[in-house]
């Protein structure tokens, strides 16, 4: 008989670490909360048990949407036994929700994660008073190292329920309380419970030098903290984008092209010959997909450094320094990580939103997000920034991603109303930590099949109902002009409307539509569009150093993609609101772009 299992803990606690363990999933971690927003279920290996992943919770009282996902979750107990992980260097905090999960009357077994960082900081836990005192079996693991994390599953048949103790040392403290209402009376009984408890089993050295808190001197500074990020930043930008990314694209471009683009285009040549065929797969399908593949190691450096101030612990610290200047403009720091984790993927940073608890200030954030620039546009920078400003490269890459923070400034001022100086906002500085190399490697493979599934399916498909709209008429006749095209006809009808933006063509115009699919789709249509000429040819027979900047603005805000679309119109949950965001994100590209581009003729 299938057994489901409801996998409970505070936020950065491990959760996610153990049940990739255990499971064999690949789901995002990170060294910070917020990091799982919806509940995922898999299979544990080698048993009948299904694991659900909850978003982290400190207590069963839901303030934002994804902790009344997980407390909707518990309290349906729809699920046989509980694992909760808790993180045996902050027993206290994490032993509060314990002792609410006890009081579920549901069988539990209690995960003691973070072994050995508390070796680290001479954290001594009596494991066998504790399960005595809870009633339930206590199980010491590390999650980062898969150390005695298929222990905890051996004994989800072992589980049970609270002991008597525990019910009796919180009721004394309950009936202690002298305050009416009930909720905090029991609270206070909670964590008075676990404090009395804590004090019997565990030992801490006084002694130990708290690290955090000298490095947090520095990095936290009022002065300092600001010009530290922005020089981490500039230093990722310079390493992704300068002479490291493009040695590693320069490679990977020889190694695709001689493995895979030249045998391939020289079997169909002497298949096909200079056919039908072989102008869509030859010259249309193998050049866009080379063309994306020479990016995907820049694209990966970013992820990398991304993960890197993740796992450190150092996200969490961005999101103090600017929650005081995103109040401003109607945020708090707590929208921050959702901004930030655009820098990746617009969808799942709209996803991430779930975790913001005023509700206002949610819906603000997700129309905000689509600003940042995500992973998927860096092709386009790339390939326009290399072919029109060429050493510039770098610096070009670094103003877009500028001007999309500066107008997500702009338009949170001008949209964000309410008074987010009230704003609650609780954040916990998760402790730093040297970044997990099994957790790098595997946001690397996240990626790499992700970007395979786009490369492989999207960027196939779209490719090639590109090449046929633009090879054929209105009568499905082939044409050899590809301005009597479908595409070139339609192009020319829409076309006018991009003139004031410099880029008043057809063969401008018509990726931007087909990028709606997927951004990385706008430089393969070019590579479409120029059959077998090198997608810089292309580029400049359609655009100018000014027209150029001004395409890369507006693609950099354009409506963002069929998928962030989705995400959005679920999150935001109001039709016209999501109709109005859309409408608006055009409107807004349009207008900057125009600045751009009139700005541009005016400085040259």
């Amino acid at each position: 008989m299938v057994k489901k299992i409801a996998l409970v803990g505070n936020p950065n606690s491990g959760k996610t670490t153990f049940y990739n363990g255990v499971t064999g999933a690949r789901e995002k971690v990170g060294n910070r909360s917020g990091v799982t927003v919806d509940i995922s279920g898999r299979k544990i290996k080698g048993s009948n048990y299904i694991l659900y992943d909850l978003p982290g919770i400190y207590s069963l009282s839901a303030n934002s949407k994804d902790e009344r996902a997980a407390c909707d979750f518990l309290n349906r107990k729809e699920y046989d036994c509980i694992i909760n992980i808790v993180d045996g260097t902050n027993l206290l905090r994490n032993l509060y929700l314990t002792v609410s999960l006890a009081f579920l009357n549901v069988p539990m077994i209690v995960a003691v994660n973070m072994a050995d960082e508390m070796g680290k900081e001479n954290v001594e836990i009596d494991i066998v008073k504790l399960s005595k005192i809870f009633g339930i079996k206590f199980i010491m693991i590390s999650a980062k190292e898969n150390k005695n994390i298929f222990n905890v599953i051996d004994n989800v048949e072992n589980s049970s329920l609270a002991s008597k103790t525990l019910l009796n040392i919180w009721e004394k403290y309950y009936l202690l309380g002298t305050i009416n209402d009930d909720e905090i009376k029991k609270a206070n009984a909670s964590y008075k419970t676990v404090d009395e408890i804590l004090e019997r089993c565990t030992h801490k050295n006084a002694l130990l030098i708290n690290k955090n808190e000298k490095t947090d001197k520095i990095m936290l500074n009022k002065i300092l903290s600001i010009p530290i990020f922005l020089c981490i930043m500039i230093t990722i930008f310079y390493l992704t984008f300068g002479p490291l990314g493009n040695y590693l694209k320069n490679h990977i471009v020889n190694i695709y092209s001689h493995i895979v683009t030249l045998p391939l285009r020289h079997i169909l040549e002497n298949v096909f010959g200079n056919t039908m065929i072989f102008s869509l797969v030859g010259n249309g399908i193998l050049n866009a997909v080379e063309t994306v593949v020479s990016f995907f190691p820049q694209i990966m450096l970013l992820f990398i450094f991304l993960s890197l101030l993740e796992d450190s612990g150092y996200m969490s610290r961005i999101a103090f320094i600017t929650d005081k200047p995103l109040r401003k403009i109607g945020l708090s720091g707590q929208s921050f990580v959702s901004i930030i984790m655009g820098f990746g993927c617009t969808t799942t940073a709209v996803m991430s939103s779930r975790t913001i608890k005023n509700d206002k200030e949610r819906k603000l954030c997700i129309f905000l997000i689509p600003y940042i620039s995500c992973t998927a546009k860096l092709p386009i920078y790339m390939v326009f920034a290399q072919t029109f400003f060429n050493e510039k490269t770098v610096g070009v890459i670094f103003f877009l991603y500028i001007i999309g923070i500066v107008t997500s400034i702009l338009i949170g001022m001008i949209f964000g109303s309410y008074d987010s100086k009230n704003s609650e906002f609780i954040l916990e500085l998760p402790k730093y930590r040297i970044p997990s190399f099994r957790n790098i490697i595997r946001l690397v493979l996240n990626k790499l099949e992700d970007f395979v599934k786009r490369a492989g399916i999207t960027i196939v498909i779209m490719s090639t109902i590109f090449w046929f709209l633009q090879n054929f008429d209105l009568n499905f006749n082939a044409v050899n002009n590809a301005s009597e095209s479908i595409i070139g006809e339609t192009g020319k009808i829409i076309s006018p409307l991009f003139l004031p933006l410099g880029f008043g063509k057809w063969q401008a115009v018509m990726p931007l539509i087909f990028g709606l699919a997927a951004k990385e789709t706008v430089i393969s249509s070019f590579a479409v569009i120029g059959n077998n000429i090198p997608v810089e040819d292309t580029l400049r027979s359609i655009f100018n150093e000014k027209s150029a900047l001004s395409y890369m603005v507006f693609t950099l805000l354009y409506i963002p993609c069929f998928s962030a679309l989705a995400t959005m119109k679920k999150e935001l949950g109001d039709k016209k609101v999501f109709i109005s965001s859309v409408i608006m994100h055009f409107i807004i590209a349009y207008i900057i772009s125009f600045v751009v581009y009139n700005l541009s003729k005016i400085i040259s």
